[in-house]
């Protein structure tokens, strides 16, 4: 194998996006090998304008240490949270190398679910490998149905050598997939991510779309047979299993965190602990057994960081927002707004996974921006 090849960021980047979805320790290796890789230049490029925002969120994250109420567990959040100061930094460039490492990323996660897929008809598991079963041993459905949406979009409106054929053997095996795991949010996220980037009407994708609805109505079905609850009835939190009962209560109990202290919030500090003792005293079994989170990435903000803490987010994300407007493109705003809906279902960014995913997609759309707005600029 050609020296350069293995010497060229470009190709460390393609393979951490490729296995991001499988091998957390690998992906994170890879990610230290860049930033060796990046110190040993002698001018390293920087991140411009809105790729600094994680690298600002770190900071305050990394500010926000000195008010936890405990002195435990600072180091470990850190850690946890280094993606937003690291990844910015190592994936200045490489924009091209992120496209077609998440292409590939989304055809082994194809692979893996239809072999899982094929294993389980043979033996006839059809009901265990629909809903969640079937990505059952690698992470969880959305965060799954993500990289595959991510994939598919980046797959059809970005430049690269695949063919039709390629492209649509992808899309139709893909979107199957994300039917079959069953989650709504990730269901509607790539549809309005579709819209917003310019989708194609015609009959092949009409087919795709009412297979994979039909195919989604099974999953759910199934879903409830395998004792998922009353997912569209609300009920006491002692009685909640189903998707949108649990998730109200959960916002519930967030709101009881909240409510004390609704300006500064409770601070960096676990919440997971906290919230579950709101769980005890509501008697929400379910959300004990099963560790649930607050399942709203913006009620999670605001139990941290307070009611202060989310408004100089959003004036913050606002002002550069407002400075970079006019370099975003469809295929930016799609991928922004599929991020965005998850978020309102998923603690996206308390998982290593989601974490990186957000990260990795916040550099690409407004390095691809830029690139966009600087060729603008030398055609002019």
């Amino acid at each position: 194998m050609d020296s350069k090849f293995l010497k060229s960021p470009s190709t460390w980047v393609s393979l951490w996006a490729m296995l991001l979805p499988f091998w957390s320790t690998g992906s994170t290796a890879i990610m230290l090998l860049l930033l060796l890789m990046l110190l040993s230049k002698k001018d390293p490029a920087l991140p411009r304008g809105m790729a600094w925002f994680p690298v600002l969120a770190f900071a305050v994250i990394a500010l926000s240490v000195w008010w936890m109420p405990t002195s435990d567990g600072w180091a470990e959040l850190l850690v946890q949270k280094s993606p937003l100061l690291l990844m910015p930094i190592v994936l200045v460039g490489q924009k091209d190398a992120l496209a077609r490492g998440f292409r590939w990323s989304a055809v082994l996660v194809v692979l893996y679910l239809m072999a899982h897929l094929t294993w389980g008809l043979a033996f006839g598991q059809w009901i265990d490998l629909t809903y969640r079963g079937l990505s059952e041993g690698l992470h969880q459905h959305v965060y799954l149905s993500l990289v595959l949406a991510l994939g598919l979009l980046l797959t059809w409106k970005m430049p690269n050598d695949w063919t039709p054929r390629m492209k649509w053997a992808l899309t139709v095996t893909a979107t199957l997939c994300i039917a079959l795991m069953g989650s709504r949010i990730a269901m509607l996220a790539m549809l309005c991510g579709c819209l917003v980037a310019g989708l194609t009407w015609n009959r092949k994708t009409l087919g795709l779309l009412i297979a994979a609805l039909l195919l989604f109505a099974l999953a759910q079905s199934t879903g409830q047979l395998r004792g998922m609850g009353h997912v569209f009835t609300t009920v006491k939190p002692h009685w909640a299993t189903g998707s949108v009962d649990t998730r109200l209560v959960q916002a519930d109990a967030t709101w009881q965190l909240i409510k004390p202290s609704p300006w500064t919030g409770v601070g960096v500090a676990p919440l997971q602990p906290m919230l579950e003792n709101v769980y005890q005293t509501m008697d929400y079994r379910f959300g004990l057994k099963n560790h649930l989170n607050s399942h709203n990435q913006l009620l999670h903000l605001v139990a941290s960081h307070g009611f202060i803490g989310l408004l100089l987010m959003l004036i913050g994300l606002t002002a550069l927002w407002w400075r970079h407007r006019p370099v975003l493109d469809r295929v930016g705003w799609a991928i922004l707004l599929a991020f965005a809906l998850v978020m309102m279902t998923e603690n996206l960014l308390e998982r290593s996974l989601g974490l990186q995913l957000w990260v990795a997609v916040w550099v690409y759309v407004f390095a691809r921006s830029s690139a966009m707005q600087t060729n603008t600029l030398r055609r002019d």
